[in-house]
């Protein structure tokens, strides 16, 4: 993937000296609004609508009575099948049919690419290995926001928040006109969200191994990253919407999106 740390730009100041997007639910490091963000129309994203997180595994039952009043109505946990043995979703055991959130686990990948994309992480390919091993998954995570966001809000997480998490937000609020310097600009929040859990796994690691642990490029979110990923969309597919067209994707289904997420002037 290229280079483009040139072409990247910081939020614009009126969005830096906003509060901070984290919503502090007890046991959650990286749950965040991606509301009230700018767009190229000269709207903003809506507020309560979507938002992103790290896994719900250790999520209280203090922090699960907050993400219900913030108006959540809908979970899309990205986390493959073995990920939810070790960690369940809280929410994934108290599924009727009138309970609120519904649940939804939607892999954004297959185990058989997880090889693949952990050696592409060497190269900064592993974003482009899940979208062009992933379209039917990938397909079926953006039809279900698009279904989902007339009820309320919808939290998509993975287990950090940041990798397939940040994908689907890049897909996401790109079909919101949101300009990719601010999508990458969110991306990159997730690095200082998840620091409290990456110094605990590094002092962890070093006690272990009896000597201090490099730090793992996996804990990296920089924003040149997810520019580059949408640089590749754009050579490969014409950009995002593209993407979601060749992945099957309906026009009603992007337009669902732009309606549900944006909040026009």
């Amino acid at each position: 993937m290229s280079n483009i740390s040139d072409k990247s730009q910081k939020i614009p100041a009126n969005e830096e000296e906003q509060p901070s997007r984290h919503l502090a639910w007890e046991g959650c490091y990286n749950t965040r609004e991606v509301g009230d963000y700018p767009t190229e129309g000269g709207g903003r994203t809506r507020m309560r609508t979507l938002l992103r997180s790290d896994s719900l595994y250790s999520l209280t039952p203090k922090g699960q009575a907050a993400l219900r009043d913030y108006g959540v109505r809908t979970i899309i946990d990205l986390r493959l099948a073995e990920e939810l043995e070790r960690q369940p979703n809280p929410f994934a055991a108290q599924q009727g049919p009138d309970d609120v959130p519904r649940y939804l686990n939607l892999p954004i990948h297959d185990p058989a690419t997880t090889a693949d994309i952990d050696a592409a992480q060497a190269t900064e390919g592993d974003y482009v290995v899940i979208l062009e091993r992933s379209k039917e998954q990938v397909a079926a995570i953006i039809k279900a926001v698009a279904a989902s966001l007339e009820d309320g809000a919808v939290l998509v997480h993975c287990a950090g928040g940041k990798d397939r998490t940040g994908i689907i937000m890049a897909l996401l609020l790109s079909l919101a006109e949101v300009p990719r310097e601010i999508i990458a600009q969110d991306y990159a929040l997730s690095e200082a969200q998840l620091e409290p859990f990456y110094a605990a796994w590094l002092e962890e690691q070093s006690k272990a191994q009896g000597r201090p642990v490099e730090r793992p490029q996996w804990m990296a979110a920089r924003p040149e990253k997810m520019l580059g990923l949408l640089e590749f969309l754009d050579l490969h597919y014409g950009g995002v919407e593209g993407y979601l067209d060749a992945a099957e994707v309906t026009q009603a289904d992007m337009a669902q999106i732009r309606e549900h997420l944006t909040d026009l002037p």
